[in-house]
């Protein structure tokens, strides 16, 4: 029996048929929608900045990386719209059924719908608090709430006649299109690279945390293989020692993860170094770094370098800034080209305030106010260079070529987004907690404070990036 007969369910009005047919519609966008912000939130991953992503107030990015969506990604290894399109997949097929068998609204298949607005309406305010608690407006979640919104009310209307039918045989029907859709997202949502961890450094001033109890081996792991020389520096050594303490379960499992990698990464072929560097040229670890000027996971990074130069002690690091803008403007590399060429006047202006000794401050200003329009980046610096004369360097050739000399350096190391970061000649992860622990151990992988990470899990196998284009 359908809606369409005169048989219908008791209750159920035959306008309830174009309200279902209305929800199945909104399901739908609901899951193209999230399936396009999962897009966006890989776009972000790799460097580059996605469309809600404007400036400090409408920041989508800053939503993504906010503790709860964090949380959500972390405990459940899907990420907010990943399960926003298991929310839309479930509001497309619960009505689609309906439509199909109108009996079903009365054996709980009316619950089924009314939970699951109840569940979207919970889950919008939920991610809502997160935007207010960051910050930031979502532009992309406004667009959910809408879409969840007019659902809820499509849905709560089309069985108005039915009510809250056998809710546990709703819920559990609900559960099980929820479980399915979930199981079904749940590699790419396991691909999904997650946000980058905030790193919490310990001073030398902080008191000395106790030494913990060294833990067995995992089985089948290497004892050894974490196994190695402290760095004779009594003072380094405490402060690795208490910042392995502080790590949570799956900032030690990353640690180990990468560790190992960075073991088995073979030297890069490096182009011959600027002379530019920040910190102590002759240290024992050496940082190369390529960012783009709107990349935020960049501005991390940075704000992370800065982190360990204030609370790292000296002459351990030199860091060699090198640019890659993700726009064909001024870039070989990338075929996406914008029309004013923001990010490589962006990149340029941070090459032509090398010499200046707040340079470091500089980018970093350049970083969190991501400048939208090429007036703005010169608004933006100018506390540290007139802008007239830092206009006449971005347009010189000879900063072109500069940059260029970066471009090429990145593209043989076959870049696939910003930042690219090599530590002595190996690429890193940009995970600020290996970068701080290689830092402090000179570049070595083996310490004795490792050897309570727990075991490395094995690397995936390497993508093939031969047809890749920026």
């Amino acid at each position: 029996m359908s809606l369409s007969t005169t048989e219908s369910v008791p209750g159920v009005p035959t306008a309830g048929r174009r309200l279902l047919a209305g929800a199945v519609v909104f399901g739908f966008l609901n899951a193209l929608w999230a399936l396009f912000q999962w897009a966006e939130l890989l776009l972000a991953r790799a460097g580059e900045t996605p469309f809600c992503a404007i400036d400090d107030t409408f920041n989508c990015s800053a939503v993504w990386d906010s503790p709860f969506a964090v949380a959500v990604h972390e405990s459940t290894q899907v990420p907010i719209a990943g399960w926003g399109l298991v929310w839309g997949i479930a509001a497309t097929l619960l009505p689609l059924w309906a439509l199909f068998d109108d009996r079903q609204l009365g054996r709980g298949l009316s619950s089924s719908l009314r939970l699951t607005s109840l569940a979207g309406i919970a889950s919008i305010a939920a991610l809502g608090t997160a935007s207010i608690i960051s910050g930031s407006l979502c532009i992309g979640c406004l667009g959910t709430y809408v879409l969840v919104v007019i659902w809820a009310v499509l849905a709560w209307r089309a069985t108005a006649g039915v009510g809250f039918v056998e809710p546990a045989k709703g819920a559990g029907i609900a559960a099980v299109v929820v479980v399915v859709s979930f199981l079904v997202l749940l590699v790419p949502g396991m691909r999904t690279p997650h946000a980058p961890a905030r790193l919490s450094l310990p001073t030398a001033e902080a008191p000395p945390t106790p030494k913990p109890t060294p833990k067995p081996a995992p089985r089948g792991a290497d004892p050894d293989l974490f196994d190695g020389p402290a760095t004779g520096d009594e003072g380094r050594d405490a402060l690795l020692e208490r910042f392995m303490a502080e790590l949570d379960p799956q900032g030690a499992q990353a640690l180990s993860d990468l560790l190992l990698q960075y073991r088995e990464a073979k030297p890069a072929v490096l182009a011959p170094p600027r002379h530019f560097v920040i910190g102590d040229a002759k240290a024992p670890v050496h940082i190369v770094e390529w960012t783009d000027p709107q990349c935020p996971h960049c501005a991390m990074l940075h704000a992370t370098i800065g982190e360990i130069l204030k609370s790292a002690p000296p002459g351990l690091f030199s860091v060699e800034s090198r640019h890659f803008p993700l726009d064909g403007f001024c870039n070989s590399g990338v075929s996406r080209k914008s029309e004013d060429g923001t990010r490589c006047i962006g990149a340029k202006a941070a090459l032509c305030l090398e010499s200046n000794p707040k340079h470091f401050e500089a980018i970093g200003v350049l970083f969190e106010a991501r400048p939208q329009t090429p007036q703005a980046v010169y608004e933006t610096l100018k506390p540290y260079s007139d802008s007239a004369k830092l206009k006449k360097c971005v347009e010189s050739e000879a900063t072109q070529k500069l940059l260029d000399l970066d471009i090429q350096a990145a593209l043989a190391l076959n870049i696939e987004g910003t930042p690219l970061v090599l530590l002595n000649g190996k690429e890193v992860r940009p995970f600020g907690p290996l970068i701080y622990a290689l830092i402090l151990t000179g570049g070595s992988d083996r310490h004795p404070a490792f050897r309570n990470l727990p075991a490395p899990r094995p690397p995936k196998p390497p993508e093939d990036h031969s047809d890749h284009q920026h």
